[in-house]
């Protein structure tokens, strides 16, 4: 039996579900629905749309960011699924297009959080906390080749420096969250507080537990 390649999704497909849920997460309803086939469009309004973000924030919190995004197949159909970040869990949002690409059903589905891997959360606090120390090189010394070509201990400093203009100083981790992504890469992340405002801090490690990416930003993420 020959054996087919994967054929992949249109690019506007993810486009269309990355938009639509920015525009649901921002109240802009109509703009939300501008890609449901005329089914959709009959069955789930503006209104019912309203209904459904008041549910989803009940449950699980307000929306923070995308993690992950998959192409899978399910009854014949193309599915886009977003794994997105809430406050208090993940949601795998579903969006099922039909031959001609419109939206014909979505689905918003709390999962569970992953527990975090204590080793990976001793690493993570490990590196914060000689980020804030200030002992740049070994921060550097813990990334994987590529970041540390993308990321030398120069480029860690000057990162400090904007840390501590926008954030203030550093004083404590209040939450640890553990993200499982593709490709063997898994975020810990660091719900911090600084004097002057919350952080989060995206720590990602490779199947090695070197670090694969570093990201620090504000507690509320819109994507």
């Amino acid at each position: 039996m020959p054996i087919r390649a994967r054929v992949p999704f249109p690019a506007q497909l993810e486009a269309s579900a990355r938009a639509m849920l920015k525009a649901f997460n921002a109240e802009h309803f109509d703009e939300a629905s501008k890609d449901f086939n005329d089914s959709m469009r009959a069955t789930v309004s503006t209104s019912l749309l309203a209904d459904m973000k008041t549910q989803i924030e009940a449950q699980v919190g307000r929306y923070e960011s995308i993690a992950e995004v998959n192409e899978k197949h399910a009854d014949g159909f193309r599915v886009i699924e977003l794994i997105a970040r809430y406050e208090k869990s993940p949601v795998s949002v579903r969006f099922v297009f039909d031959a001609a690409d419109r939206i014909g059903a979505a689905y918003f589905d709390p999962l569970p959080e992953p527990p975090v891997d204590p080793e990976l959360e001793t690493l993570a606090r490990e590196l914060l906390a000689k980020f804030t120390a200030r002992d740049f090189d070994t921060v550097v010394a813990k990334f994987r080749p590529a970041l540390r070509a993308q990321l030398p201990a120069s480029r860690v400093e000057k990162l400090s420096g904007d840390v501590a203009k926008r954030f203030g100083t550093f004083r404590s981790i209040e939450k640890v969250r553990q993200i499982n992504g593709n490709k063997g890469l898994t975020t810990i992340e660091l719900m911090t507080t600084y004097s002057n405002e919350p952080s989060r801090v995206w720590i990602v490690f490779d199947s090695y537990r070197r670090v694969a990416g570093l990201h620090i930003g504000p507690v509320q993420v819109a994507e």
